[in-house]
């Protein structure tokens, strides 16, 4: 568990989809919801004030108990003092090294929604910000792009269908890239794009010059079989947000 969380959180690098996201949304009044817990957009680059990550990050510890509220510890201290005793061919480490929760002695876990005992206090902050945000765009009338990227049915609770009901609320544009799971609701402005993260790069290249964002939309709507990043980079180039 430790050497896992230590990959996961610190050792292996964001790949090329975050920078190329950032570069998309950089310049926008942008909000980022992700069910990941790695700190990937947090390492990217993306401004922390604008992330909310309701299912927690590895960054944190907590007391499993939980014995009260703020039970929630950095977890880099204690991996530096883990790391080193994992036993490389039994993956165990010294009984006596295990680490307690300094409040109750309970066993601690990362702070990661797995169970009734996860805590939420320490995204609270987020979770109040991105709900202000929300409403500031949905009052002021803003034009709202969802750009969702690999939200499957793993959690759709947790991204997928609030951010399907925001597109609704806001009558916004829902851009789903997902290779597998991209459907889409009949009744929302949305693109699928059944490919990876690369297909963010198309937007970052589409050009507001060779195309018009009314022809890209009605052909998709009408299942033309042009490409799909094609359909999206011809929208996107476009659209004002």
């Amino acid at each position: 568990h430790a050497k896992h969380m230590d990959n996961m959180r610190w050792k292996f690098t964001p790949n090329e989809g975050y920078s190329t996201l950032l570069e998309l949304v950089k310049e926008k009044d942008y909000f980022v919801l992700t069910s990941n817990v790695d700190a990937c957009f947090e390492r990217a680059g993306f401004d922390t004030d604008r992330i909310y990550t309701p299912q927690g990050e590895w960054t944190y510890f907590q007391c499993t108990r939980p014995c009260r509220p703020d039970a929630v510890f950095e977890s880099r201290p204690l991996l530096d003092k883990l790391v080193p005793l994992v036993d490389e061919e039994t993956g165990m480490i010294p009984q006596d090294a295990i680490p307690k929760c300094p409040y109750c002695s309970s066993n601690v876990f990362g702070n990661v929604r797995g169970g009734s005992w996860y805590l939420h206090n320490h995204y609270e902050r987020q979770n109040d910000a991105i709900r202000q945000w929300m409403k500031d765009a949905k009052i002021s009338g803003k034009n709202v792009v969802v750009v969702e990227i690999g939200a499957g049915f793993n959690t759709p609770t947790v991204t997928r269908f609030p951010m399907e009901s925001w597109v609704r609320e806001t009558n916004g544009t829902l851009i789903r890239i997902n290779p597998s799971d991209g459907e889409v609701p009949e009744d929302l402005r949305a693109i699928s794009i059944k490919e990876g993260w690369q297909a963010l790069t198309d937007m970052v290249s589409a050009s507001p010059e060779d195309h018009h964002p009314s022809i890209a939309m009605e052909q998709m709507q009408n299942g033309d079989t042009t490409d799909e990043t094609e359909h999206v980079a011809m929208y996107f180039g476009h659209f004002d947000w």
